[in-house]
């Protein structure tokens, strides 16, 4: 009976041990599709102030009153400021992937946000150039992109979430 008993105790914490395994990665996953949730927001949002800063100089072209110039000068500054942000979180979530405990979990997904990643990039560098209508395409590319990575992410990690509770 005692044998028995070990038996059971040792079962226990060997299951314990797994849910516990289990639950920590499944905290990471969704830290991760919560990370990559809120950069598509971001960008979508730095997209936008992009088309509008454009469409702005586009009218102040014909006034081009001294202040309206300084202005926009100031909202392009800002505007490269917050992109080039959002790379470097990229750049986070993207080492956050690459950790041991995640890599073969997530090897997917880092390749899709790599190629994420150029757009963003490219963004950045048209928004350098000051071609406001090229950084805004790519940055709308780079948020839809960031997008249909969280949705493919997430039902990955549904997928295999649902899959282990089978088990």
């Amino acid at each position: 009976a005692s044998l028995e008993l070990k038996q059971d105790d040792q079962r226990y914490e060997e299951e314990k041990k797994a849910s516990e395994e289990q639950s920590a990665e499944q905290q990471e996953n969704l830290q991760v599709l919560n990370r990559l949730k809120e950069l598509a927001r971001r960008q979508e949002a730095i997209a936008k102030k992009m088309q509008e800063l454009r469409d702005q100089i586009e009218k102040a072209k014909g006034v081009c009153a001294r202040c309206t110039v300084t202005e926009l000068a100031n909202q392009l500054q800002r505007l490269q400021q917050e992109q080039e942000q959002l790379l470097r979180d990229l750049d986070d979530v993207r080492e956050r992937m690459e950790q041991p405990d995640n890599a073969a979990n997530m090897a997917e997904a880092k390749e899709q946000l790599d190629e994420i990643r150029d757009k963003v990039q490219e963004a950045a560098e048209k928004l350098k150039e000051e071609q406001l209508a090229d950084a805004a395409n790519a940055a709308t590319r780079a948020q839809r992109d960031l997008e249909q990575a969280q949705e493919d992410f997430r039902q990955k990690t549904s997928r295999k979430f649902a899959d282990e509770m089978k088990q």
